[in-house]
C-alpha cells in the first residue's frame, strides 16, 4: 500500500492527523467514502456499530475513541473483507473491544 496516497486521501475527507496516525498502515486499507468520525462525538465506553464496515479502518479508528472500556461491531457482507479486518484486529491486540461480522445489514440482529 502506498501511505503516503493514503495520507493524502484521508485527509481530503477531513480525518484528522491523529485518526490517520492511529489508522498507521491500516490506512492504506481505506474503503469509505466520507468521514463519520466528524459527524458524532464518540466517547470512552461507548458502543459503536458500523455498517459497512469493509476493511475495518473506520471501526479501527473508532477503537481509539472507545479505548477498551468500549466495543466497536463492524458489519459487511463480504467474508474476505470480515476475514481482513477481524485478522487484523488481533494483531494490533484489539480483539477484546474490536470485532467485525459477516452479515447482510438486513439480517444483522440475528448474528449479534
Amino acid at each position: 500500500g502506498d501511505m503516503k496516497k493514503a495520507h493524502i486521501i484521508l485527509s481530503s475527507l477531513n480525518y484528522t492527523p491523529e485518526e490517520i496516525d492511529y489508522a498507521g498502515i491500516d490506512a492504506v486499507n481505506y474503503q469509505g467514502v466520507g468521514h463519520p468520525h466528524g459527524h458524532v462525538q464518540i466517547k470512552t465506553g461507548d458502543s459503536v456499530l458500523d455498517m459497512g464496515s469493509g476493511l475495518g479502518v473506520d471501526s479501527l479508528i473508532a477503537t481509539n475513541a472507545v479505548g477498551p472500556e468500549g466495543k466497536v461491531v463492524g458489519v459487511d457482507i463480504s467474508h474476505e473483507c470480515v476475514q481482513h479486518a477481524n485478522r487484523r484486529a488481533n494483531e494490533r491486540g484489539l480483539a477484546e473491544y474490536l470485532r467485525f461480522v459477516q452479515s447482510p445489514i438486513e439480517s444483522i440482529g440475528e448474528k449479534l
